[in-house]
Formats: structure tokens, sequence, C-alpha cells
């Protein structure tokens, strides 16, 4: 199980109440492959895909993968070893289509999304 965090915010915050904060998490990642991420953000061990958009300090738009209605993919292209851990790192590419949870008429499209996974967070789960 692999969890990605990934922030940006112009004041450097990087937790929940960043301006831009994205969260997923890969179940059984074994092999270079595509992977789809069918689960939510609500089950601990689902494979899924969350990007939050906060546009004040009291309002924000969750967009979520929703495989009811479009699949959402990571696509593991290479592995290399981490130093100091005994996970590997890996990187690809990802793609689909992320719907606001609470507007479904609102969605993002996300085509050509890249990543390389290479920071271990030992206090809860893996970064980038």
């Amino acid at each position: 199980m692999y969890t990605i965090y990934a922030y940006r915010d112009p004041e450097g915050r990087d937790d929940y109440l960043s301006e831009n904060f994205l969260r997923s998490r890969i179940m059984d990642v074994t092999d270079t492959g595509t992977y789809r991420l069918d689960g939510s953000y609500e089950n601990d061990f689902d494979s899924y895909f969350l990007f939050v958009v906060r546009e004040s300090a009291e309002e924000s738009k969750r967009y979520i993968n929703d495989p009811a209605k479009e699949p959402f993919f990571f696509h593991v292209k290479e592995f290399f070893p981490l130093q100091y851990s005994d996970t590997r790192g890996f990187g690809g590419s990802f793609n689909g289509v992320l719907y606001n949870e609470h507007d479904p008429t609102d969605f993002l499209i996300i085509s050509q999304g890249a990543f390389t996974f290479g920071i271990v967070n030992y206090d809860d789960h893996c970064g980038f």
C-alpha cells in the first residue's frame, strides 16, 4: 500500500489547509503495469484519488474518482531502490476523471499526470 500526498500553497503549508491538496492510495503495487483506482477515500484499504481545491478558509471543493462513471488509472513504469529503506520507489503516470463530490456536473480531466515516488515518511504514510 502506498499513500501519496502532494500540496501546493503560496504560504508553504503542507496539510489539509493548503490551497491544493492531493492524496492518492494505491493498493497491491507489485510490478510495473496499470492499476485501476476503484475505491473511496472513506475506506482504509481502497485505491483512490482525491484532490481538494480550497477556495477560502471556510470553503473547498473535493474532487474524487468515481468508478461508476469513469475509471482512474495509475501506470507504474519503473521501480528503483530508496536509500535507507526497504520500500521501493516508483514512477509513472496517471489519468482519469475526478468529480466534485457534491456536484457531479463539475469535474476535472487529468490526461497526462506524471509522478516519481521517492520519499518515505515513516510517521504516517509515503509522500512525493
